[in-house]
């Protein structure tokens, strides 16, 4: 599952992967460096802990190809219209 999604992701122009992890342990402490933007996880039980974390969004990594793309583009917008209201 792994590899697919990495793979999904990989094709994207504006989506970057910025790690994998094993574990919830990893998952946490990649997401506390990393300050993702959207973080795929495998258990609904550690979407609060993504969260507060940093992550703005979550989707569970057996989610649809085309959901999990959509979510990524809502995330960019609100990224970059954030931004732009900062300037």
């Amino acid at each position: 599952m792994r590899n697919g999604l990495r793979l999904l992701l990989a094709r994207q122009p504006y989506l970057q992967a910025v790690g994998e992890a094993a574990d919830l342990r990893q998952a946490v402490a990649l997401s506390e460096s990393a300050n993702p933007d959207m973080v795929v996880i495998d258990d609904e039980s550690y979407v609060i802990r993504a969260l507060k974390a940093g992550a703005r969004a979550h989707l569970l990594k057996d989610s649809a190809e085309a959901r999990l793309l959509a979510a990524a583009r809502a995330i960019s917008k609100i990224l970059v219209e954030d931004y732009m209201r900062q300037l």
